[in-house]
């Protein structure tokens, strides 16, 4: 056996331990001793030795080969010897868990959040440092920030509640030194890739002492590039991060406070972009037949355009340019993506009393994450601006007076000189946004045993509160009649369609946990978990397009620059009660949500859950 063949198998055991059990009850592990002595015989060849790793998955720590559930674990040690640097890497060395970098959505087991919509609970709860979050991807931060990252497989019904059916990924950061230590890093890459970091730690007093962490990642050039004329796109990032923590510890109280802050900004592949790849295929022209005017003229056929009213036309390109090389795409629209204000604030107290532990975990955080790029079901990887659609030759602009031109009624009907009438001029500019304005805090308290006797217990009470707004626009950034649709009040913000959700989502849960080792073998566990959670939102939406709509009269080949914008809003939404409608679908007039329709959400569920399990370790 190779040298690297021995060195993945070894770690591979290490660092993959699945359940056995359908009661979630026995860890299935290779024989400790049985591992050390192999990775002992191994090491006399370069191989390396395994050492025991300690885990809190059961929010106590313990051996990983004592825990009765499946867990993978992945100490800092060990992703530096592997080469695990983000998340997606992790799903190598995780049975059960995938992972979308575009989305950010962990999946376990198949159990995930289907959409964007964060009223919309996902199945696998991400914790750092024991605090519920809802971004996956700094679980991926390197090894010297992160001590070590625990996924536990399979539903935490009891000591974990929040979201947790599919599974749970929990990180534990690298904490301060009571002797001085630190390490700077740095890397450079091609495509002006470049990365500096550093971690400095050490004693203050006695009893207090600290650690600070920071790093700076730059990408200057993309891997795409824009023939029509913009920069280059695809990873082109810059994330700035700092952490500071400060740590009070004597014999009885242990007192940690950890304060970090993170950006970044352009068009980084992933988390969000939807720049993964250019689109491969041929242009579609479809959307014409579908009454869409924003097609793209760019598509190889004729008729679609007045000649010479295509504005942004890359010279020579009459189809995708990504179909003969990857690497290139056309837009008039940069993709943009950026968190700020993203900062996060915990605090652990632990005060060890006679035969247990009382212990808080609190914290705050929030962000702001904003993505903008070309609306990929209408003109993404398009570089054109405007253009004109020919008028046909027996319509009414084209022939006014000779055929005794008329508009649609609800434009004042009757005769009409279409006084004016010249071609519409269409703007396919339109770009998607979205948008998460997101703000969370958490309290738990947990109260251990610590003795030494076959029974162990643990309980505690916890309680959450998570605050969103959730916009999904689509400007139609330069088109006039998208402002003054021409049956609905006037739509200043120029939006095609808006769909947003201001929420409040409350959650309290009270658990506890007893282990009862009837022999050195044989362990019993029972749990019991009782959650209330509370959402209310309010859902605000609107929807208008310039279309082809032969039903009520509206054709741009017969109206030219007369084709009002429709607002479809009334005709597209639901005004029927569902479980959840607190208040029914209503057009708001005045405020912040006028021109919209808007609707109230809310409901309540609450509920038991738990475990039940025996462990036998031979």
């Amino acid at each position: 056996m190779s040298k690297s063949l021995r060195l993945r198998s070894v770690l591979v055991v290490g660092a993959s331990i699945t359940a056995l059990s359908a009661f979630a009850t026995s860890a299935y592990a290779a024989d400790a001793n049985a591992t050390a002595a192999a990775a002992e015989a191994d090491n006399s060849q370069g191989a390396t030795t395994l050492e025991a790793i300690i885990v809190t998955a059961e929010k106590r720590e313990v051996n990983l080969q004592d825990v009765p559930i499946a867990v993978t674990a992945f100490t800092a040690k060990q992703r530096a010897l592997v080469g695990i640097s983000t998340v997606q890497d992790m799903t190598d060395f995780t049975p059960g868990l995938t992972y979308s970098s575009q989305l950010d959505r962990p999946v376990m087991r198949g159990l995930a959040r289907n959409n964007n919509i964060y009223l919309s609970d996902s199945a696998v709860a991400v914790y750092y440092d024991d605090f519920f979050s809802n971004s996956t991807f700094l679980v991926g931060r390197d090894d010297m920030l992160i001590d070590q990252v625990e996924v536990l497989l399979g539903p935490q019904g009891t000591l974990y509640g929040r979201n947790a059916i599919g599974g749970l990924i929990n990180t534990l950061s690298k904490r301060p030194t009571d002797h001085w230590t630190g390490e700077i890093r740095g890397v450079v890459g091609n495509y002006g890739y470049t990365k500096i970091e550093g971690t400095v730690s050490g004693p203050i007093t006695d009893h207090l002492s600290f650690r600070v962490s920071a790093y700076d990642l730059n990408q200057t050039r993309g891997y795409f590039n824009n023939i029509a004329g913009g920069r280059t796109e695809g990873d082109v990032r810059h994330d700035p991060y700092v952490d500071a923590q400060l740590q009070y510890k004597d014999d009885k109280t242990t007192i940690w406070f950890d304060a970090n802050d993170l950006a970044f900004n352009h068009d980084r592949g992933g988390p969000g972009a939807l720049l993964g790849t250019p689109i491969t295929g041929p242009y579609e022209g479809a959307l014409v037949a579908s009454g869409a005017l924003t097609y793209n003229p760019n598509y190889p056929f004729s008729g679609r355009a007045v000649p010479g009213s295509v504005v942004g036309q890359v010279p020579g390109l009459t189809n995708n340019p990504a179909i003969t090389n990857i690497r290139n795409f056309a837009h008039s629209l940069e993709t943009d993506i950026s968190v700020h204000a993203a900062y996060q604030f915990l605090l652990h107290a632990t005060h060890h009393f006679d035969g247990f532990d009382v212990k808080y975990v609190g914290g705050y955080s929030q962000y702001h994450y904003r993505l903008s790029t070309a609306a990929a079901f209408l003109n993404d990887n398009s570089s054109i601006t405007s253009y004109q659609i020919p008028l046909d030759p027996a319509g009414n602009c084209a022939f006014l007076g000779q055929f005794g031109a008329t508009l649609p009624a609800f434009l004042g009907g009757g005769p009409n000189p279409l006084v004016g009438c010249v071609p519409l001029t269409v703007h396919p500019q339109e770009s998607f946004t979205y948008e998460t304005l997101t703000r969370w805090s958490s309290h738990e308290i947990t109260i251990s045993s610590t003795n030494s006797g076959p029974v162990q217990w643990i309980g505690g009470v916890y309680y959450y509160n998570e605050k969103d707004d959730n916009p999904e626009t689509n400007p139609g950034v330069s088109q006039p009649q998208i402002f003054a649709p021409a049956n609905g009040p006037p739509n200043p913000s120029g939006n095609v369609f808006v769909l947003d959700y201001q929420d409040n989502i409350r959650s309290v849960a009270v658990y506890g946990q007893i282990d009862w080792k009837v022999t050195d073998a044989l362990k019993l566990t029972g749990g019991l978990r009782y959650t209330n959670d509370k959402k209310t939102a309010m859902e605000e939406t609107r929807f208008v397009g310039l279309l082809d709509v032969p039903a009520f009269g509206v054709v741009a080949s017969q109206l030219g620059s007369y084709t009002p914008a429709l607002d479809l809003t009334e005709a597209l939404i639901s005004k029927d009660p569902a479980k959840g409608v607190t208040c029914a679908a209503s057009l708001a007039t005045t405020g912040k949500f006028a021109g919209d329709w808007t609707r109230c959400l809310g409901d309540t569920s609450a509920a038991f859950s738990g475990t039940v399990g025996l462990s036998w370790t031979p």
